[in-house]
């Protein structure tokens, strides 16, 4: 998106000039962090995209019975051992006793 184009969504200047200088306003400053966040969510997705080309992404679905205590601990640590791409945000992976 082109500057002008920027500012006029925003309805309010990004830049103020003086002379040669370009600093941001305040409107500038606080639209500069947003556009970071964009930017980073927007390489995220890529990355998300990249792995799931290379089939690095698997999704793993487990019915439990009453005896899965028993065998679970080792069929998590399997898993995750022979995956690369075990999400660090399973419960499965913050150590949780079943």
């Amino acid at each position: 998106m082109q500057v002008k184009a920027l500012q006029g969504h925003v309805g309010l200047p990004l830049f103020k000039r003086n002379g040669r200088q370009v600093a941001l306003t305040t409107a500038g400053v606080y639209i500069r962090v947003y556009a970071r966040k964009v930017i980073a969510n927007l390489k995220d997705a890529e990355d998300a995209a990249a792995r799931l080309q290379r089939l690095e992404v698997v999704t793993l679905t487990i019915g439990m019975l009453s005896t899965a205590k028993y065998f679970l601990p080792w069929l998590r640590a399997e898993f995750s051992t022979n995956t690369k791409a075990w999400k660090s945000g399973s419960p499965w992976a913050t150590g949780n006793s079943w």
